[in-house]
């Protein structure tokens, strides 16, 4: 069994001293509608799952038009405003800071389309002033962030590893699901790197859009200022193989879940799968190989770029044999953009230091902008411009709230509210233009007095209550697991200056090959390590292969518990990686294609099972006599009923003490 670096089960709750909330309204980067929190309705766990759940702002914070604070929450990010959003009733009578103008969005060659959308609204046309059409857009301002949501990034950094996340995506319109890893230097997005192991959208199928709650997508971020990711991504992926529009590995066509979104991630490979390892969604070293084959293929292409053509065909020549081992640097050049030289000077830069995990739920946002479907010629209902709208997108949004409700609240959810059911949802339904330069200037709308302001209309009415939200909103995340490959190294704590090699007999290698049994003993004076993640390899940790065992002479749990895998072999319904000729105890029922002998589950235990009968649950071992293995058994009835005669219990528990590793 591969090495486990990193295992997360959820079964102690959200554990602060591996996971830590961000708590911050700064929009992602992508102008997103929420604002992150760590409030209790927002990240929580049942039954030993994640849920990382959406919730409206008015329901903690009152009135949207109102200053949002942060510092005294917390607040972990004041990029782009995150800690404090100045709203329209702010205290400080005469200061602009919290009103937006259509002039700050806006060129004077704009204007002509602003008063044309004005007066197709009916509206009395606007005031002037220099020649600029200065409607007034309060509600939103620097405050856009009507929902609250959730996301959580991990304390364990890692350089190399196979990531896997068992998720399960959430349903409900606009919603943006992510699980990804970002470098833990402090070097300036996207130079260092970015991971997406899994991207969705919780938008119902046939909405036009790339993704919905049935499709997932992986994306690889990098540039020297603005994101190369379409020489990474998975659309990018299957043009290149010749596969139609989300075909590849059956990703707009998943079903409910939970599903294993992985990731491995080494020197010789980065690729991303859904469930299995052959099920790949993106994988750069055919990327770097195929783009390799078009440039030979096409030496003409492209003869106009930076980069000249004999250097590209030279890169070509290189990548087309040795791939992704070629690096990042070759890969950019060779499709014709040009990289600084102080950037990526290491053959895998900048993917080759330590990252970090991440779990978030986003809302709404750019991501809804330019992600459609090729065939489609739809837009988001909220890429609607200033000129026409008086609304920022996240404003917008909410105030149309009567256009996606009924995909987040749950079936015998109270009616929604008549101020927002009866809205007027057309796209100029909330442009205002009385309130102009004149009047600000008197101190209309300001010095924290109320607001007349058209849209203004929803951002003091109550939404529904956030009880009413379903939980199938919620990204839910099972277990999150990190095991080693070949080179990997881990930081056990957040001041280590270098992460520290991992000391293995045998590590994981891309091209597979049969694996090694190993375990890791702790020195004897050492207590239990109690934070799930693997310690630095020195003197006190012992990482080596495990002596082929006697079938009558089983390890035991002080010996060093085995972890014991012969091929690279899964169990195709728990995706517990397990042996064909070993038993081994699937996690949610029968094991079926002869991968596991024996149909044990181990209740609410999710980590590691092994052939002495003793298992793990958040890295505490204990041994399980033959009455409690009994009433681990899965829950198929018919086995249960069986495996409580005395001679068929003996008969499955001996193959579980003593089949051969």
């Amino acid at each position: 069994m591969r090495n486990v670096l990193f295992h997360e089960d959820f079964s102690r709750g959200i554990r602060h001293d591996r996971w830590k909330h961000d708590v911050s309204a700064h929009g992602g980067g992508n102008n997103e509608f929420q604002v992150y929190t760590a409030h209790s309705r927002n990240s929580y766990v049942s039954n030993g799952t994640l849920f990382l759940k959406p919730s409206f702002t008015y329901n903690q914070f009152g009135d949207l038009r109102g200053d949002l604070d942060l510092y005294a929450l917390g607040c972990t990010n004041d990029w782009n405003h995150g800690c404090r959003r100045q709203g329209t009733l702010h205290a400080e009578g005469g200061n602009a800071g919290g009103k937006y103008w259509t002039s700050q969005d806006l060129t004077l060659e704009d204007m002509p389309d602003l008063r044309a959308h004005v007066a197709a609204a009916g509206k009395p046309a606007c005031e002037e002033r220099d020649g600029v059409c200065n409607t007034m857009v309060p509600v939103g301002g620097l405050r856009g962030v009507p929902v609250m949501s959730a996301k959580l990034t991990s304390h364990f950094r890692f350089k190399y590893g196979r990531v896997e996340f068992e998720a399960t995506l959430p349903r409900g319109d606009y919603l943006w699901p992510a699980l990804w890893m970002l470098p833990a230097s402090a070097s300036p997005w996207p130079t260092a790197g970015e991971i997406d192991v899994m991207e969705s959208m919780g938008n119902r199928p046939g909405r036009d859009f790339a993704l919905d709650y049935q499709s997932t997508s992986a994306a690889i971020h990098f540039g020297k200022q603005s994101s190369w990711y379409d020489l990474a991504y998975t659309p990018m992926f299957e043009e290149l193989l010749g596969q139609p529009f989300g075909s590849i590995a059956g990703r707009r066509k998943l079903s409910g879940g939970p599903h294993i979104f992985g990731c491995y991630w080494a020197a010789d490979n980065l690729y991303m799968y859904i469930d299995d390892d052959t099920n790949r969604v993106l994988d750069m070293d055919q990327v770097f190989r195929l783009k390799a084959a078009a440039v030979l293929q096409h030496p003409r292409a492209d003869i106009t770029g930076p980069v000249p053509p004999h250097e590209r065909q030279a890169i070509a020549v290189e990548i087309a044999e040795h791939g992704y081992r070629c690096g990042w640097r070759k890969y950019v050049r060779m499709n014709n953009r040009l990289v600084p030289e102080w950037l990526w000077l290491s053959d895998g830069a900048p993917f080759d230091q330590p990252f970090y995990l991440i779990m978030n739920l986003a809302v709404g946002g750019d991501f809804f902008k330019s992600n459609f479907n090729p065939e489609s010629e739809e837009q988001a209902m909220f890429d609607v411009p200033l000129s026409r709208s008086g609304q920022l997108p996240a404003m917008y949004w909410y105030s149309r709230m009567k256009s996606w409700w009924s995909s987040w609240s749950k079936p015998d959810a109270t009616p929604l509210p008549q101020s927002f059911a009866g809205a007027d949802s057309s796209p100029s339904a909330f442009l205002e233009t009385r309130n102009t330069w004149r009047e600000y200037a008197n101190g209309g709308q300001d010095a924290g007095r109320p607001s007349n302001h058209l849209a203004d209309t929803l951002a003091n009415v109550s939404p529904p209550p956030d009880e009413d939200i379903d939980d199938a909103t919620a990204l839910q995340v099972h277990r999150v697991t990190v095991f080693a490959v070949e080179g990997s190294e881990v930081c056990s704590d957040l001041f280590d200056e270098k992460c520290q090699p991992v000391s293995m007999a045998a590590q994981e290698r891309e091209n597979g090959g049969n694996e090694t049994c190993v375990s890791v003993s702790k020195a004897d004076n050492d207590e239990q390590t109690d934070t799930g993640v693997l310690p630095r390899a020195s003197s006190d940790v012992r990482v080596g292969a495990v002596q082929k065992q006697s079938s009558s002479t089983p390890a035991t749990a002080a010996e060093g518990v085995p972890r014991c895998l012969l091929k690279d072999a899964r169990c195709p319904h728990c995706h517990t990686p397990c042996g064909k000729e070993a038993a081994f105890y699937c996690l949610s029922g029968l094991a079926k294609s002869g991968c596991a002998r024996v149909p044990f589950s181990v209740g609410d235990c999710s980590q590691q099972c092994h052939l002495d009968g003793s298992f793990e649950c958040s890295a505490r071992s204990r041994k399980l006599d033959a009455d409690a293995l009994t009433s681990m058994l899965c829950e198929d009835q018919a086995v249960h009923d069986l495996a409580r005669t005395p001679d068929r219990r003996n008969s499955i528990i001996g193959d579980a003490l003593h089949s051969p590793p």
